[in-house]
């Protein structure tokens, strides 16, 4: 058991090391998504004619892992119309939007106002 006991030892503390460097914000990775937008509590009064915008180009920046796992499943940016006033609507796209763990910036969005 004893055997090797500071090599065993050395090897736990450079994988742990090694574990935590790859997870930690320091090797932040940043990505561009294109998102679908998806209209939420739209009133069955009203339809939809502009903008004809179905996608929405996102930048993320997040450790490497979280970012490949939202690349993976990405989420849809919703946009929330029950608050909308007479025949116009516009709303100006947040990070509150698009629903991301929260380890995972937005560092851009585009179009930025729907």
């Amino acid at each position: 058991m004893t055997k090797n006991l500071s090599l065993k030892i050395w090897s736990l503390l450079i994988a742990l090391a090694t574990a935590f460097w790859v997870h930690s914000n320091n090797t932040g990775t940043v990505l561009t998504l294109f998102l679908p937008l998806k209209l939420k509590n739209l009133p069955d009064s009203k339809i939809v004619l502009l903008p004809l915008v179905k996608q929405v180009q996102v930048d993320i920046r997040g450790p490497a892992f979280a970012v490949s796992s939202v690349a993976q499943h990405p989420p849809s940016v919703v946009v929330d119309l029950r608050s909308g006033d007479g025949n116009r609507y516009t709303e100006r796209l947040q990070p509150q939007n698009i629903p991301l763990p929260s380890d995972i910036e937005v560092v851009r969005i585009d179009p930025q106002e729907f």
